[in-house]
Formats: C-alpha cells, sequence, structure tokens
C-alpha cells in the first residue's frame, strides 16, 4: 500500500500474482527520481504508477524513459453548495459485511471484472486470467481486510459526492467505477463509515 507520504511501496499481492517484482506508486515530477531510484534498488520489474492530469509533464517524461500508459481514471465531484443532495427514493439497504458474503463478492466480482479493461488487462505482458483473479482478490480484500479497505481514502467533498451520486439513483456499481473504489467501500461510505 502506498501512503501520501511516501511515493513508491513494494506489491507484495501483484508479485506474487504475476511472477515478477511489483511496486506501485504515486507520482509527481518532484519524487519521479525517488520513485526511479526505489524501482532500480528493488529490482522491480512492473511499476503501477498513478499521477495527477494536472501534471501531465510526469507522464510525459515517464513515457520518454520506457514506460507505457496503461489506463486513466475519472473522478466526479457534485458541489453541494450549489445543490442539494436529491432524496433517496431508491429503497436500497446497505449493512456492513459479514463473512457469508463473501462467496457472493467472489462470484459478482468475478462476472463484474472478466476481462476488465483497466490497468493490469492493458498490459499485455500480463496473463489475463491473473488479471482477472487480481480484480476478484481485490474485490474481496476489500471487504475482509481492514488494510486493504483503509487503502480508500476519499476527501470529504468526494464523500459527499458518492453520497450524492447514490441520492441522485446512480448505482453502486457505477458510483465505484466512476470514483474508482470498489462497492464495498461506496457502501461503508453510505453506511456512514
Amino acid at each position: 500500500m502506498v501512503t501520501d507520504r511516501q511515493a513508491v511501496a513494494f506489491s507484495e499481492v501483484d508479485s506474487e500474482r504475476f511472477g515478477v517484482r511489483v511496486a506501485r506508486a504515486h507520482v509527481e515530477r518532484e519524487n519521479l527520481p525517488k520513485v526511479l531510484d526505489f524501482c532500480g534498488a528493488e529490482q522491480v520489474s512492473l511499476l503501477i504508477a498513478r499521477s495527477s492530469t494536472k501534471d501531465l509533464g510526469v507522464v510525459q517524461t515517464m513515457e520518454g524513459i520506457g514506460f507505457l500508459l496503461m489506463d486513466t481514471l475519472v473522478y466526479y465531484s457534485f458541489d453541494l453548495v450549489k445543490r442539494a443532495i436529491p432524496a433517496d427514493s431508491s429503497g436500497a439497504h446497505v449493512r456492513k459485511f459479514v463473512l457469508d458474503d463473501k462467496a457472493q463478492i467472489e462470484r459478482v466480482a468475478a462476472e463484474a471484472f472478466q476481462g476488465y479493461y483497466g490497468h493490469y488487462h492493458a498490459d499485455t505482458r500480463l496473463d489475463r486470467r491473473k488479471c482477472d483473479e487480481g480484480y476478484v482478490s481485490w474485490a474481496v480484500r476489500s471487504c475482509t481486510s481492514k488494510q486493504v479497505a483503509a487503502e480508500v481514502t476519499l476527501s470529504p467533498g468526494k464523500l459527499s459526492a458518492v453520497r450524492a451520486a447514490f441520492k441522485a439513483g446512480i448505482t453502486p456499481s457505477r458510483i465505484a467505477r466512476q470514483f474508482g473504489i470498489s462497492q464495498a467501500n461506496v457502501r461503508k461510505i453510505l453506511a456512514g463509515k
């Protein structure tokens, strides 16, 4: 897991899954040398990097030295000052995860993410089946592991936007895709956790 205070971290779970040394990073122009030094020292073969579109230069720099852009994420916001949160008319019931949910989460995630064209499937060097397994594993771990669930942190504005999107009738699965978070975390947000 990469925290706000560190730029890069070794990814044990991705390394085990794909059989190569993998790291994850939040890359900015200022920390790119640190990320590259880490990858060299740790003999990282695959870097899963995120960067802001506000810093397009760092992406272009990385492409210039051989990195490949695999996907982009779009984040939506909802200005609560300009418009009130619509009333929830869906009647949806949100509850905490229970261990008996694990099999259903695996089944739904397997169907939802089969062939999902995210950063794993966009990399033609990775085994397709293992890519699918990666998303299923992430979905399950986001419910069963406090560490993985803690990886998903949103600003108060984004938390409000998730709630507003749900009240506007957008499904949790679509909200999850739009915000780049798991449906389990959408449910946690909606439950006020």
